[in-house]
């Protein structure tokens, strides 16, 4: 993963605007400070006010976060989901928290620093590859549960987990080191490769689902660091919402 000044660099030379982007703006008022950073990273762009007047060649899709109610958004954010369409958000700061209920591919702040939307729109189409082609890797097993890094399938306990992708990624950062504590900021770092620090919040969202997607019996295999992150139970014991401890099964 390039960072954002490296991004932008390589972008200049060889011609962002072979992207094709197109801004969701529901609203018809696009955000002044993401048109001009469009304007200054070179990104051609087109804008559409609705869901169905959006061009389905784009190879990523910008929401304007700012531009419309949350309900709306959420409805485009399924129809691109299942277009296989990345979607990109552009979160005023004040609306951060709707990052996670959008599950957009990948997020940045308006106004963004330089080059920052570069950078997002590689890591989007990257993202999207992975999930359409599939990533080379093999089966990664903890007690009771398996992580196919080719199918992006995992199982727990026998039993087929619906992960969204974000949630596959996390689980399978944890599970890829047993024992090892993650603090919020690695994990928002390591998983979706931004740094912000309120962005931490995110993380949290993201473990309690994938607790409730885990713990059908009130237990679970994520364990809370306190004041520190979380971690992947090291010995295959559980422990349940009030930190006692019982053996695995």
């Amino acid at each position: 993963m390039l960072r954002a000044d490296e991004t932008w660099a390589f972008f200049s030379r060889t011609g962002v605007g072979l992207f094709k982007v197109d801004v969701l703006a529901p609203s018809g008022v696009v955000d002044q400070a993401l048109l001009l950073a469009l304007a200054e990273e070179g990104i051609a762009y087109s804008i559409s006010r609705d869901i169905d007047s959006v061009d389905l060649e784009a190879k990523v899709i910008i929401l304007d976060v700012g531009s419309s109610g949350l309900s709306y958004l959420e409805s485009a954010a399924a129809k691109f989901e299942a277009l296989k369409i990345p979607l990109l958000c552009a979160l005023p700061k004040s609306k951060l928290d709707w990052f996670v209920p959008l599950k957009a591919t990948d997020f940045f702040l308006v106004p963004p620093a330089k080059g920052e939307i570069s950078a997002r729109l590689a890591r989007c189409m990257a993202v999207n590859r992975m999930s359409l082609n599939g990533a080379h890797g093999s089966r990664r097993s903890y007690p009771g549960l398996h992580i196919d890094k080719t199918s992006y399938d995992v199982f727990y306990r026998g039993r087929r987990l619906v992960l969204t992708f974000k949630e596959y990624e996390l689980l399978s950062k944890l599970a890829g080191h047993p024992g090892k504590v993650f603090t919020r900021e690695a994990l928002l770092s390591e998983v979706w490769q931004y740094d912000y620090y309120e962005g931490a919040r995110t993380v949290d969202v993201h473990i309690r689902r994938l607790r409730s997607k885990l713990e059908d019996t009130g237990q679970s295999l994520i364990e809370t660091v306190r004041n520190v992150g979380y971690r992947l139970r090291p010995d295959g014991v559980e422990v349940d919402g009030e930190g006692r401890r019982g053996k695995g099964r």
